[in-house]
């Protein structure tokens, strides 16, 4: 990609996949997106509930699976049995400046990013909005 004297990591993520850095707007607000949350951003209590960390909603292009798609959210936890699944509303994640972009992969029509910078209090912003679907 040739640039013109631009942000190069802006032209790489608007580059990303092939597809614009846009809101996909055919996504309605009302969609769940279901996020799967590794061991290492997440902690267990004594009384075996769990908390997730913040970390979870770091990434400025974030991984995702679109819940109507998906259809289970077995299917987000995939083999990763330690693994478990938080849901979070787009309308939500539109409200603090987020996008929500369509990027199916070969093994995962679902799969949408989030994109967007997500510094340290809207990342604790997600984070309480979110809601354990499975539980680690």
């Amino acid at each position: 990609m040739v640039s013109s004297g631009g942000d190069e990591a802006s032209a790489s993520d608007a580059d990303h996949a092939g597809a614009p850095d846009e809101d996909d707007l055919t996504i309605p607000g009302d969609a769940v997106l279901w996020r799967r949350v590794p061991p290492h951003w997440y902690t267990r209590h004594p009384d075996g509930t769990c908390e997730v960390w913040s970390a979870a909603f770091s990434d400025h292009e974030l991984s995702a699976d679109l819940a109507s798609i998906a259809g289970s959210p077995e299917i987000t936890r995939g083999a990763y049995v330690d693994c478990g699944v938080v849901e979070i509303q787009v309308a939500v994640l539109r409200a603090e400046g987020q996008r929500v972009r369509r990027d199916p992969l070969p093994d995962n029509e679902a799969h949408v990013l989030v994109l967007g910078h997500k510094g340290k209090s809207l990342r604790r912003r997600l984070r309480d909005r979110a809601r354990w679907v499975i539980q680690p």
